[in-house]
């Protein structure tokens, strides 16, 4: 039997290109559960925040830690991702705006069909929760405007 050498490079690149793919997705699984791992076992403060509910009921959660690392989990399942790094004086601002504001003090749980959310990495503060129909304090909506804005800068 005579083997056409053009069919066996074929056959040998769609093999390589299936292996690639399945060590990319391999790669990326580890780099997501790298993550999830990271914010779990981080020591300093985390600010988490983002929105929810709807029809759906999915969440959009935000994690943003104490060194500027902000990472984004959109939905029940999914695995936080590393979106971008904040600089040291935006990050240190924003954690000083928490205090100046009175955000870590505040509570507030009055959720609508969809809500925004504020919580933070140490569990005895409660989960701030608000929707759009609340008469939400105008420094909590100042403070979630500036989190949101770092949020939305991830098109970089």
């Amino acid at each position: 039997m005579i083997r056409h050498p053009v069919r066996q490079n074929t056959t040998m690149k769609n093999i390589l290109i299936h292996a690639s793919k399945i060590l990319a997705l391999i790669i990326m699984q580890v780099n997501l559960s790298e993550a999830q791992k990271k914010i779990d076992h981080y020591s300093k403060d985390i600010i988490f925040f983002g929105k929810g509910g709807g029809i759906a009921g999915t969440e959009t959660t935000y994690a943003l830690l104490e060194n500027g690392d902000l990472y984004k989990k959109a939905g029940i399942t999914s695995k936080y991702v590393l979106v971008k790094s904040l600089t040291k004086e935006e990050t240190k601002q924003t954690f000083k705006n928490l205090e100046f504001l009175g955000i870590n003090t505040m509570q507030l749980n009055d959720p609508g069909n969809t809500y925004n959310f504020i919580q933070f990495k140490d569990k005895s503060h409660p989960r701030i929760v608000w929707s759009g129909n609340t008469n939400t304090p105008g420094n909590l909506k100042t403070f979630f405007t500036i989190l949101n804005y770092y949020a939305n800068l991830d098109q970089d």
